[in-house]
C-alpha cells in the first residue's frame, strides 16, 4: 500500500510540476523556438526513373 502511494504521490507531483512550469515559464518558451518549416515533397522530375530488373538463369 505504500508502494502505491508513493507512485501517486509522484504523478501528482509531476503534474502540478508541469502545471507551474507551463504557467510562470510558458512566455519564454515561445520565444525561443525557431518556426516550424513545413516538410517539402520531392520534386518528381528531378528523380530518375524506376527499372524493373529482372533475373536471368544461365
Amino acid at each position: 500500500m505504500g508502494l502505491l502511494r508513493y507512485i501517486v504521490g509522484a504523478i501528482v507531483v509531476w503534474f502540478v510540476w508541469r502545471a507551474l512550469d507551463r504557467f510562470l515559464g510558458g512566455g519564454r518558451r515561445t520565444q525561443q523556438e525557431a518556426p516550424r518549416r513545413r516538410k517539402q515533397r520531392p520534386d518528381d522530375e528531378r528523380l530518375g526513373e524506376y527499372v524493373d530488373y529482372e533475373e536471368i538463369d544461365d
